[in-house]
Parts: C-alpha cells; structure tokens; sequence
C-alpha cells in the first residue's frame, strides 16, 4: 500500500491499529473474499532484500 520506504513499519501500525479499533477490513486489504469476523491480533511482518526481517504484533486489549 505504500511502498518501501523507512516510514513503512510506520504506516503498517498505524493500518493495524485502526484495523483493531474500527474492526472493518477493508477491501484493498484483503487476499481472499473471505473477511474476519472480529480482529484481535495483527502481525506485521517488514523485510527488506529477503535478509532483514522485523516481526511486530498487536494484540486487542
């Protein structure tokens, strides 16, 4: 959705975040037709030239 760029980790929180408040998952998001019921969790996964890999996950409270 944006790019590689140093703020891309950046953006993909601020998606997350607003995934988990607003609980709607939006169409340019999706991979398949089937949309989750409830979002709990989200993992974000940034790598940049298949060689480093950051993993961050935010979990509904």
């Amino acid at each position: 959705m944006c790019g590689e760029y140093h703020t891309a980790s950046a953006f993909a929180m601020w998606t997350a975040t607003k995934l988990i408040e607003k609980q709607k998952f939006p169409k340019v998001l999706a991979i398949s037709d089937k949309a989750p019921s409830q979002i709990k969790h989200v993992l974000i996964i940034n790598q940049y030239l298949g060689i480093n890999y950051s993993f961050t996950l935010l979990s509904q409270c």
